[in-house]
């Protein structure tokens, strides 16, 4: 840590730092045209970095917007960097459950520095240059520093490990339509059982290497402390304007089995409450944190159900004024966890897309729905803390409409870069 301080702190003299502040307008302007010059470039350079990626996030343009997101807030930040605490905690998790290791982060430096002189060109001076190098290697600095404490987190655990491991699957269950719950214990097993600790919430990655890599994160739906880990795999559609079907998902389904080997990397991820606080440790739109005396609204859509009711489950163990739980999909017959979900809370509500629901005729969540739910169950704003998961737009809208109803703050996960905008 000392060791790391010092190196950020030599890397980012008064002379640098006032360098990045004044062209960090310049490079905001463009962050989005570098960024998405920068990963062309780099899967050129080095073929090895594009087994990082999911190809469909770099199709929908998610990706590249997720790093000039990341790129802008740095330079904005270059003289607190404490302000991004939330952001290099999102990065890090994500970052150790691909397994990136510190040699990774001179590949992503160089093309990087490439990719902002092909965009800005002569506004680059070699001062310039100099600048924003140092700065780009303070960030990796940052990052793989945070992520060597969260690599011997996940080793000391029980039942922890570091980087890939052979699992077997062990079971292979439907549990909705198009929804299959996948259940892997170690390939190589010890004389007494081992058991995994994790955080309700959390995700495991998982390698199929399919076209040489394409790792996925898959939130994690067996209870802390069981013998085996489990995840919950939905089947991705047909092609949409050209991002094709879920790569990853639909070939564990179609042909992933009971006895098959897989790769697993330990659990990780952000999107959870400790069980003692219940302050809430993910993104948000609001500083607040949860507490012991507010309530819980807790939103999903599709397969965003899985982080939600591992959430549920450990909200029960808080001392909540009251737990509310909406959920989106198609229909009853693809809706997993339905049962889970309704036996935690007399407060359950779903609206299905294709067909009419006890709460509400088919079609989707509304603000006007919000509001009614709102009143029906006596929801104080200021003392509710909203949860959400499920596809980007679901996130946007969501978000959107508890801000209007002035919720005390709004924590979410996306099925993405986190850091792309919801």
């Amino acid at each position: 840590m000392a060791a790391s301080a010092t190196k950020i702190k030599n890397l980012l003299t008064p002379e640098r730092i006032n360098i990045i502040k004044r062209t960090a307008p310049i490079v905001a302007e463009n962050a989005l045209n570098i960024t998405k010059a920068f990963y062309p470039i780099m899967f050129k350079n080095n073929p090895e970095a594009s087994l990082f990626f999911n190809k469909t996030n770099q199709l929908k343009g998610r990706q590249p917007e997720a790093l000039a997101n990341s790129v802008i807030a740095y330079a904005l930040n270059i003289e607190n960097l404490n302000n991004l605490k939330m952001p290099v905690d999102l990065i890090a998790h994500k970052h150790c459950g691909l397994n990136v290791l510190e040699q990774h982060y001179s590949i992503v430096e160089n093309n990087l520095m490439i990719a902002i002189g092909q965009v800005l060109g002569s506004a680059i001076t070699e001062q310039v240059a100099d600048a924003w190098q140092a700065a780009i290697q303070a960030l990796s600095t940052i990052l793989y520093t945070r992520e060597q404490q969260l690599y011997e987190q996940a080793q000391n655990r029980n039942g922890g490990w570091r980087g890939w491991k052979t699992f077997i699957v062990t079971e292979k269950q439907q549990l909705a339509k198009d929804t299959i719950k996948f259940t892997f214990k170690p390939e190589q097993q010890t004389t007494t059982t081992t058991t995994f600790d994790f955080t309700r919430g959390q995700f495991l990655s998982i390698q199929c290497h399919l076209n040489g890599g394409n790792p996925r994160h898959y939130t994690i739906v067996s209870d802390p402390g069981a013998d085996h880990l489990s995840i919950c795999v939905r089947a991705v559609g047909p092609a949409i304007e050209g991002v094709p079907p879920g790569l990853v998902s639909n070939h564990l389904i179609n042909n992933v089995n009971i006895g098959d080997k897989v790769q697993l990397t330990p659990p990780f991820g952000m999107f959870c409450v400790d069980n003692d606080s219940a302050v809430f440790n993910s993104s948000s739109s609001s500083s607040s944190s949860s507490s012991s005396s507010s309530s819980s609204l807790l939103l999903s859509a599709g397969i965003g159900v899985t982080p939600i009711q591992s959430i549920a489950q450990q909200l029960k163990c808080c001392s909540l004024n009251k737990l509310v739980i909406i959920h989106q999909d198609r229909s009853r017959e693809y809706h997993a966890f339905h049962d889970t979900l309704a036996s935690l809370t007399n407060h359950f509500y779903v609206r299905y897309s294709q067909q009419d629901s006890s709460w509400k005729p088919k079609g989707r969540l509304s603000f006007s729905d919000l509001q009614q739910l709102f009143n029906q169950t006596n929801l104080d704003p200021s003392q509710t803390v909203a949860f959400i998961c499920g596809p980007p737009s679901f996130i946007h809208h969501s978000k959107q409409y508890l801000q209007n109803l002035s919720v005390k703050s709004i924590h979410y996960e996306s099925f993405g870069p986190q850091l792309a905008s919801n």
